[in-house]
Formats: C-alpha cells, structure tokens, sequence
C-alpha cells in the first residue's frame, strides 16, 4: 500500500480542540491493509487528548481519518479514478470545479479542498443539514459512484489541503451554497432514458421502418423546438436548456448519445419528468400530444418505408392510465407549499402529497375518530409506501413535508437523553445525599415518530405516547422481511391488528407482557420497485397485508438541477402551521383517562353519508364482478375502509388550518376522500398489474436456463409481443438496448 500522510501532533490537536472528531488509521502486519478504529463511541464525543496521545504515539498508526457525520461535518468524495484516461478525468475535474467556482460565490473561501492519494478530491464544509452516506453520481457505462458524500457515520482521510479553508477552519455553509454544490454533483449522474410507452400502432405492414421511428432518427430534437428553448450550457455529453422567459437556470437536458430530451419544467407543452425523442416532441409541438396524427403526416412528408399503412392507436396491454396526486383535496395553503417545492426544489408532489397525509395522521392519532354509522367507529391510521428507485429523491422529498415533526422528534430524544444521564446520576448516590423528600422519577420518552419497527419497542413506546406512535423508515425492506417470517405469535398478526385499530397483547419470557389497548401506528417510508415485487407474494395478497398498503409510485425518475430559490419565508410558514396544528390537538383535544386517549367522535353529514354509500356500492360491485382481476378484490374492500379515514383528514387538515374545530365531515370533504381513493386504487392496479406480468415473464425465463442471452431473448419477445422490451429486459438483468440487439431482425 501506499505511504499514508501523517502530519505533526499539534495539527491533530489542534482539530481535536475544534471539536472535530478523528480517528487513528492502522496496519495489520500480515497483509499491510488499513485497519479502521473502532469508530462507533467517536460519532458521539470525540477522543481526549489521553487517547490522542497513544494513539499517535503507536506505531502501528501511519495515519488519521476525520469522521462526518459529527460536528455536523459533511464532505462531497470525487472519486475521478473510475474514469478510464487522464484526459477523461482533467476534463471532469476542469468542467466540475468550473461550475463550482461560477455558481457558488466565493467558492474557495468557503470549503476546504482536499486532494486524495488516489488523485481524487474531498470538499468539506459544515451544514445544518448532513444527510447518511450516499451515492450521488454514476457515469454511463460504470457501476462505481463518481461523486458520492460522506456524512452521517462515515470518514474521510486526513490528506493535504491543496486549495480554501484548512481542516481546522472547516466551518458551516448556507442551505442554499450546499444546495448548488450538490445540484451541481447530481448533473453527473447518467439514468438511462427509454422511449415513453404512451400507446403503439398497428399497421398492416409489420416489416420495414416506421414513419415515427424514421422521424425520430432524422431529425434532432433542438431544431424541432428552438423557439421553446435557449442553450445554457454543452456538457460533455448534454445539452443544458432553459425555457423561454423561465427563472430557472435549467429546465432540462437534451442528451447528445440517445437525442432524447428530458424535462424536469411543468411550464411547457410537452411532458416532463419523461425522456422524449424527437416524434414524442414533434407530436406535443405540431399535433397536440395526438399519436394517430402525427404519423400520418410524418408519412405523408416521406417518412417511414413506402407501404399503404393504417394507423390504429391503442393502449398498451394491461397499461392503466394513472393521474398525479390529487392536490386539489388539500386546502390552499398545503397545495401552494407542495407546488412550489416541486417548481424550485424539483419535489415529487406525488410524495409530498401522500408524506402530508402520514403527517396529519400521525399528528391527530386516537384523538379524533370518525363514526360511519351505529357500531362503526374508525382511526384515521395510514401506510404508504413510497416507491422509487435509488436516488429519484424519495426521502429528501418527504423530508420537506416532515421536517417540523422530525426536529421536534429530535429534541425529544436529545432532551430524553439527558434527563435519563441525570437520573442515572442520581440512582447512583446514596440516600443521604439523594435527600429525605428529594424524588427523581425515571424520565418517560414522549416522541411522536420512530424507525425502529420491531413490535416489542413499538408496544413500549406507545405506552408512553397513547395518542400515537409514527413509524418513519428511509427503506421500508427491513419491515417487509420482517412480515415474512412465520413464527408463534408472528408480528405481522399483530401489525395487522394494530391496522385495525384492535389491542395489541405481546406475552414475553424475560419480562412483563405488553398491552395497548387502544394503537395508533400510522407507517410510512420509501422502498425500491425491485425489491418491493419480491413482497407482492399470494400469501400476503390473501391475508390482507398488501392491501392495506396505499402505494405512491409515480414512476419518478431522477431530477435535474434548478437554481430557482425557496423563499425561506415560505418553508417558515409551513413549519409554524404544522406547530400550531400540533399545539392545537395537544392542548384541546387530547385527552387521557387512565392511559387511554379519549377520542372526539366526528360524525359524517347527511349529504356525506350520501356520496360515501354510492362509494361503497360501487366498490362492493367491482368485489362481487366476474370481469375483475383476483388480486384487484382485496384492495377494494380495503378501501371501503380507507375512505372515512381519508375524509376525516381532509377535513380536519381544512378546519385546523382555519382554527376551526371538526365538528362534522363534509359533503366536500367526502368527494375528495372519494377523489383520493381512486388515486391510490390506480397507483395499486399499476403495481399489481406490473408485478403480475414480471412474474410470469419470470416464470418463461427460468426455464430456459443454459440458453443464450440472445435466445432467449428472442424466445420472451415471442412469447409475449406486446409486453415492453424495458420490463423484458429488467427480468434478464441486460439493459435494454442489449435486448433490442438480441432482438433485431
């Protein structure tokens, strides 16, 4: 290995009294590898000056590493090496500091630059916000992360500074300086594009080039819509364009390899957050966004082979047409935050939309229930799932609508630990000292959300929060495998118990029982299509546990920058209404007797009840058809269930926002509870339907082992000739213009 840098004690100490956190970086003897210090207790407090010394006094020490995370440290890896020349990685690195130092005032005077051993660079800095380790931008053609960042509970090596501030002068850097610093990263990151399967067509002919497929390779997207759009900036790869008259500084990229356009803008007349080719923005700028059209004029101006054709558009095989989140079920107030945090921050208002209803759920918990009827008394609990590949931004943007409750959750655990230290202070003394009538009780934890979703913890901490229990996770994998173990007692039972709003009875053998009479466990977090599908199992389609899922999957690819500011006033409002709605539930109408939360009963109004019985006989006869899919049936009757739940929401979201007290639920309120159940049981028949196809392709490929990739891939394009080419693709791990080769007459 190579010689590691250590630098002089004094400079190590010196970063210690700045109250950095470092580590010793060692040598095993057998195979000269790093060996890292236990990091674990130095995230939390750094090392003393004691430990320091025999650390750096130890021989087996040829360096020192800083720890993120801690000191609210965080750092941007650029990992150039990956890249294959010299003149591959000079260009990155001239073209990626370039747009640093442009867009970020006084760049150099404000983080420290670090260059590695391997010829990469550190960027630190301090930020109010540091985020885990992430992966922020692959190449095209790489599996390894180009630009990646280290914060919390990771480390960097202690190298040289070769440009800014020193280590020790590392300090905090405004929202908006990070912001760019990683807007900028993430226009690194390569998605791969695929043609958007809005509809086919059927001609008579079925051989020879077809006119949009002609279209599309003889012509280029910027001569199409020149006049749509200004060229900020040539990438290597991309184009950087800006829609006339925008205040953005993109709105999208035009990718020079595959001459497809990507949009992250709303403000145009062709799709965003969708790559395009040139038919696809030929057809929205000529012909209205109509197909049928579109082709035939191309043929008629010479495009596509010379056959009589009849042009058909259809929809694809079992493709469900799913609309956005319903914003206009949200007061005002709530829409116009969503909206602006999709325009100036490139938020999902799919995620958002749902993260909102999480958050009141969890906020109103048992205080408020809504009665349908006589013997029919519901809590409005919800679990989501928000789905979306790695890096689309799934946790950032939920973040924006959760960010109020989870500091406040912060502080709560941050006062909890200190009030348990004092305690376990004073056990310590005798009774002497502790006094005659000087008592200290056991501080209780009083959080509202957490991420620990064992059933155990879950009972515990809800005793001491009857009103509700949150559970929030960044990936919701870990609780889906947790279902699927089948022991005596099983957890899922219980889950699904607490979905209910039943009680909950955990018997143990090293302790007391557990009981909760009354649970309130809202569940949300993020998880990936991929491995969402391998829970799509009948078992637990059968039991009910999948359909009391509301799933958010709006297809959300990875979003390009904008450098359009959120005004602050604007994120200030929405925190101090989500802190006024909370002080008001707590203060007027929480209410606990003997450890249970007494509810508010909220009853449906007469024209309510009217609009939810059609609902509910309408769900009832998609049930009871013969022409529904099996695994559609369960969802329906879940949503029978989830429709009150939403309308008390929506309704108290309308009344708290106003200062007014939810006395009844609204005609209104019950048609946009209506309105949001049709969106959810769409995002629910696209996944199902999704997952159902993926498993019978996958059921052909299995047995066809020993194959070539090239057979079969002939084989399953045989077998099912209208099922995309990118799902097909997906089932065989090969990208989908390694299909479309295989394939190709």
């Amino acid at each position: 290995m190579k010689k590691l840098i250590k630098h002089t004690e004094g400079y190590y100490t010196n970063l210690l009294s700045k109250g950095f956190s470092i580590i010793p970086i060692q040598e095993y003897k057998d195979n000269h590898k790093p060996n890292l210090f236990s990091t674990t207790p130095f995230y939390t407090d750094a090392a003393n000056l004691l430990q320091f010394d025999g650390w750096y006094r130890d021989k087996k020490t040829v360096s020192f590493g800083l720890l993120t995370g801690q000191s609210d440290v965080e750092a941007i890896d650029i990992d150039s090496k990956i890249l294959k020349t010299k003149q591959d990685r000079d260009s990155f690195l001239k073209e990626y500091f370039g747009l640093l130092e442009s867009h970020i005032d006084d760049f150099y005077s404000k983080f420290c630059i670090v260059k590695t051993q391997s010829g990469g660079f550190h960027i630190l800095y301090k930020s109010k916000l540091v985020t885990g380790n992430k992966k922020i931008a692959k190449p095209k053609g790489y599996k390894e992360a180009l630009i990646e960042s280290r914060g919390l509970k990771g480390f960097v090596y202690i190298y040289k500074v070769v440009k800014g501030l020193q280590y020790h002068e590392i300090d905090y850097v405004s929202d908006e300086d990070r912001k760019m610093l990683w807007q900028i990263s993430e226009t690194y990151n390569y998605e791969e594009t695929v043609a958007p399967k809005v509809r086919k067509h059927k001609t008579i002919q079925q051989d020879g080039v077809t006119p949009w497929e002609d279209y599309a390779n003889k012509n280029s997207i910027l001569d199409i819509c020149s006049d749509d759009f200004d060229i900020v900036a040539h990438k290597k790869k991309s184009t950087l364009i800006k829609r006339k008259g925008a205040d953005s500084y993109f709105s999208g990229h035009i990718f020079d390899d595959s001459n497809k356009m990507f949009l992250f803008s709303s403000g145009t007349i062709y799709p965003h957050e969708k790559p395009l080719n040139s038919f696809d923005v030929y057809t929205y700028k000529h012909h209205n966004g109509d197909y049928s059209e579109a082709t035939r004029q191309a043929y008629a101006d010479g495009y596509g082979d010379r056959y009589e054709i009849k042009i058909e558009p259809v929809l694809v095989e079992n493709k469900i047409t799913v609309d956005g989140f319903p914003l206009e079920i949200l007061p005002e107030f709530f829409s116009s935050y969503i909206l602006e945090c999709n325009n100036k921050l490139n938020a999902s208002v799919d995620f958002m939309g749902c993260s909102l209803l999480w958050l009141m759920s969890t906020l109103i918990g048992n205080t408020f229930k809504v009665k349908v009827k006589n013997g029919w008394v519901d809590s409005p609990i919800l679990w989501i799932s928000i789905i979306g590949n790695a890096g689309v931004g799934k946790t950032p943007d939920i973040k924006l609508i959760l960010k109020p409750l989870l500091d406040l959750n912060s502080q709560e655990i941050k006062r909890y630990a200190k009030k348990m230290r004092e305690f376990e202070e004073y056990e310590k003394l005798s009774k002497e000292d502790k006094g005659v009538n000087a008592t200290l009780e056991m501080p209780t934890k009083s959080q509202m959300i957490v991420d620990d979703i064992t059933m155990e913890s879950l009972i515990d901490m809800h005793n001491f929060n009857p009103k509700s229990i949150g559970v929030f996770k960044d990936e919701l994998a870990g609780w889906f495998k947790d279902m699927n173990r089948y022991r005596d007692g099983s957890d899922k039972e219980r889950f699904l118990s607490a979905w209910s709003g039943d009680s909950i009875v955990l018997n143990r053998k090293t302790a007391s029982d557990a009981f909760v009479e009354n649970p309130f466990i809202p569940i949300m977090g993020g998880i990936q299509p991929g491995i969402f599908k391998e829970f799509q199992t009948t078992e637990n389609h059968s039991n009910g546990f999948m359909d009391r899922m509301l799933f958010c999957d709006p297809h959300k690819i990875a979003s390009l920058p904008t450098f359009d500011e959120m005004e602050e006033k604007t994120l200030n409002d929405y925190r101090d209404t989500i802190f006024n709605i909370k002080e008001e539930v707590d203060k007027n109408y929480t209410k606990i007797s003997e450890g249970v939360v007494v509810p508010n009963i909220v009853n449906l109004s007469k024209d309510a009840k009217l609009e939810y019985h059609k609902a509910h006989c309408d769900l009832v006869n998609l049930q009871n058809s013969d022409n529904e899919v099996y695994y559609y049936k369960g969802m329906y009757a879940k949503q029978i269930t989830y429709i009150p739940r939403f309308a008390l929401l929506i309704e108290a979201l309308e009344c708290f926002h106003k200062r007014l007290e939810p006395i009844q639920v609204s005609k209104e309120s019950m048609l946009k509870a209506i309105k949001l159940s049709n969106y959810f049981i769409s995002m629910a028949k696209v996944n199902k339907t999704d997952t159902i196809a993926s498993s019978k392709i996958k059921q052909v490929y299995d047995q066809m082992k020993g194959k070539t990739n090239k057979e079969i891939a002939i084989e399953l394009l045989r077998v099912f000739p209208k099922e995309s080419k990118t799902k097909l693709s997906e089932v065989m791990e090969i990208s989908r213009q390694t299909f479309h080769k295989h394939t190709k007459k």
